[in-house]
C-alpha cells in the first residue's frame, strides 16, 4: 500500500523505529552518500538553520565565516528582547540572499510548569499575552534589521503548544519552524530535522546519529510518506559549539552542498505558502 494512503499515526511509529534503529555503522558519511543517490538529481532539498544569536561575537563571525565559504543561505534565528545593537551592524552588511532573519520568541524564557519539559511558549500561557509579546519581538528585529526580518516565529525549545496558534497568527506570523515532520500545529512550518549539538554532552552530535537523522528523513520523503519536496532543516547553535561542533557543521554541509541531488533553497523559494 503507498505511504499516502497509510494513517499518519503508522506514519509517525515508523518514522520513530527508523530513528531508534538505524545503523549507519563507522562509514556513516558513505551511508549518506548512498541515501542522497536514491533521491536523483536536485531531489534532495535541504535548508540551515542556526539558533540563539543576540550579539557579534567571535562565534558569530564565525558562523558567518563558514556561511560565506559555503555559499549556503543561512536563516538566522534572533532572541528579540536580548538583541545588542552590534548585531545588526554586523549582520546588515550580509545580503539578503545569504541571511534572513527569523524570530526566536521574546526572551528565551522557560514559561513551563514543574515536570514539563521546558517551552517558552508553554501550554499554561495565554494567547493574548503571547500575541502581544511577539507583536514587540517582530518591532524590535524591524527596527534592527528592517525586511531582512520574516514573518517566521521559531519557538525556542522547538515547542509551541498548540492553543497559542491563534495567537501567533494575530501577531502576524505566517510560519512556524519547529522539529521534525510531524509537529501537527495549524500553521505552514519549516521544521528542523538535524541538530548539530548533542545538548547531553554540550558537544557535537556522534556523527553516525546525525547522519541517521537525516536518512530518515530522506526515507519518509522518498517513500512518499511526507511531500517529497518537504526541505530537510539543519539546525546548529553558534553559541554553543565547541571545536567538534564546528567540524561536524563543516564536514556535514560541504558534503550536502557537493552532492548532485541536494538543493539548498533560497529564502524566496524556502518560505512560500
Amino acid at each position: 500500500m503507498p505511504f499516502s494512503h497509510v494513517s499518519g499515526r503508522i506514519v509517525r511509529a515508523l518514522a520513530r523505529r527508523w530513528s531508534s534503529g538505524l545503523e549507519v555503522g563507522a562509514l556513516y558519511w558513505d551511508a549518506l552518500d548512498r541515501e542522497l543517490d536514491r533521491s536523483g538529481a536536485a531531489n534532495a532539498i535541504f535548508w540551515w538553520r542556526d539558533d540563539d544569536a543576540v550579539a557579534a561575537t567571535p562565534q558569530l563571525l564565525r558562523l558567518l565565516s563558514l556561511r560565506d565559504e559555503l555559499d549556503i543561505p543561512l536563516s538566522l534565528a534572533v532572541i528579540s528582547a536580548l538583541a545588542e545593537p552590534n548585531l545588526a551592524t554586523v549582520l546588515n552588511v550580509c545580503s539578503r540572499e545569504a541571511l534572513s532573519i527569523l524570530v526566536h520568541g521574546w526572551d528565551h524564557s522557560n514559561h513551563a510548569g514543574p515536570g514539563e519539559p521546558e517551552a517558552e511558549f508553554a501550554p499554561r500561557r495565554r494567547p493574548s499575552e503571547v500575541a502581544e509579546q511577539l507583536v514587540e519581538a517582530r518591532r524590535r528585529l524591524e527596527s534592527q534589521f528592517g525586511n531582512r526580518v520574516l514573518p517566521v516565529l521559531v519557538p525556542p525549545w522547538n515547542r509551541l503548544s498548540p492553543h497559542l496558534i491563534d495567537g501567533v497568527r494575530s501577531a502576524g506570523f505566517t510560519h512556524v519552524s519547529v522539529e521534525g515532520d510531524f509537529a501537527g500545529l495549524r500553521i505552514p512550518a519549516r521544521n528542523v530535522h538535524a541538530d548539530v549539538m548533542d545538548w547531553n554532552s554540550g558537544s557535537g552530535m556522534d556523527g553516525a546519529r546525525l547522519v541517521g537523522d537525516i536518512i530518515v528523513a530522506l526515507r519518509l520523503r522518498r517513500y512518499g510518506a511526507v511531500g517529497r519536496c518537504a526541505p530537510i532543516g539543519i539546525l546548529t547553535h553558534h553559541s554553543a559549539h565547541d571545536e567538534g561542533a564546528w567540524l561536524l557543521t563543516a564536514t556535514l554541509l560541504e558534503r550536502l552542498k557537493r552532492h548532485p541531488a541536494v538543493v539548498f533553497l533560497e529564502e524566496s523559494e524556502l518560505w512560500k505558502p
